[in-house]
């Protein structure tokens, strides 16, 4: 069965993109100017997934991740957020959204992340698998400053300066937190394989 994804962009033209990129992987594409119609069509039709703009005239894509979360909790929604606004995209994950996306970015990035959100999901609504907590309460603001942070970085290609300087941070402090992030991820790989390796160790 195809799967169908509702696209909420007050932009025609980026609405067009986004549906035309999706319906060459396979989905069919539904686009909605606000978020009004986007709820109609909700209550209309089964989506898969949702994909919004934040910033829409009207009802505002935090309020549509609320309002969604309430009335289909299993749905998941990315959010298109502008550059550097970590807040904003934060803010977003903690209405419901499972990932987000900080303009400009590649259709390829918009693709997979697309693909991502309907992967089996095991992370809760805050996530699709990455390694944020699964218990919402356990979800902290560090967690969710250190995906946008990341998401920010791989955007611009590693550019470390130029990222700094879209997130409105020192070079030095990001610098300390990418250097941290690094240490984090081998600490939960060692952790990861910690129990594989102690079963191993029983057989013999």
């Amino acid at each position: 069965m195809t799967r169908q994804v509702l696209i909420v962009e007050d932009d025609a033209n980026m609405r067009a993109m986004l549906a035309v990129s999706l319906q060459r992987r396979g989905y069919e594409a539904v686009g909605c100017d606000g978020a009004a119609t986007g709820l109609a069509a909700l209550s209309q039709n089964p989506f898969d997934c949702v994909v919004t703009d934040i910033n829409m005239r009207g009802t505002d894509g935090i309020a549509l991740c609320s309002e969604i979360a309430k009335s289909h909790p299993a749905l998941p929604v990315i959010v298109i957020t502008a550059f550097g606004s970590m807040d904003t995209a934060i803010a977003a994950l903690r209405a419901g959204a499972v990932d987000f996306l900080p303009k400009p970015f590649e259709i390829d990035a918009f693709t997979a992340a697309v693909d991502k959100a309907l992967e089996p999901r095991t992370a809760g609504k805050n996530g699709t698998g990455d390694d944020l907590p699964t218990d919402d309460h356990f979800v902290t603001l560090d967690d969710l400053e250190r995906r946008y942070i990341l998401r920010v970085v791989e955007a611009l290609n590693g550019n470390r300066s130029l990222a700094a300087q879209t997130l409105g941070l020192d070079r030095k402090t990001l610098y300390r937190k990418l250097l941290l992030y690094s240490g984090q991820t081998k600490v939960r790989s060692r952790s990861s394989q910690q129990p594989a390796e102690n079963a191993n160790a029983e057989e013999k």
